[in-house]
C-alpha cells in the first residue's frame, strides 16, 4: 500500500487570474443560459424563455452563490448548507464522494 498526501487549492472568484475568471464566466453563462427563465404567459400558463444574462449578472450569480473554483477557473464541486440544516453555514468540498469541510 502507498499513502499519498495531496493538496487541492480552491479559489473564490475574486482570487482567480483574469484568464481563469474569463473561463469561469463563460462556463457559468452557458449554465444559466441553458436553464432558461420561467415566465408567466398572459393566459396564466408558465413557459421557459431563453435567458441571456449579462456578464455582470453572471458574476453576481457566481459571487452570491459563493462558488469555489480550481486555479483554471473550472468549478469545484462544493455544497453549502443553509436554512435549518444541522450544518447550516458550513461549506464542504466534494472529493470522491466524501465531503471535506472548507
Amino acid at each position: 500500500m502507498k499513502k499519498v498526501n495531496i493538496e487541492i487549492k480552491l479559489y473564490q472568484f475574486n482570487e482567480l487570474s483574469d484568464e481563469a475568471k474569463s473561463y469561469a464566466i463563460e462556463e457559468h453563462y452557458s449554465f444559466l443560459h441553458n436553464l432558461g427563465m420561467e415566465v408567466e404567459l398572459a393566459d396564466g400558463r408558465m413557459a421557459t424563455e431563453e435567458y441571456r444574462p449579462s456578464t455582470n449578472e453572471v458574476i453576481e450569480n457566481i459571487e452570491i452563490n459563493e462558488y469555489y473554483f480550481y486555479e483554471s477557473g473550472e468549478l469545484a464541486e462544493t455544497v453549502k448548507y443553509t436554512g435549518k440544516h444541522p450544518l447550516s453555514g458550513k461549506t464542504f468540498y466534494i472529493f470522491q464522494g466524501n465531503e471535506i469541510e472548507i
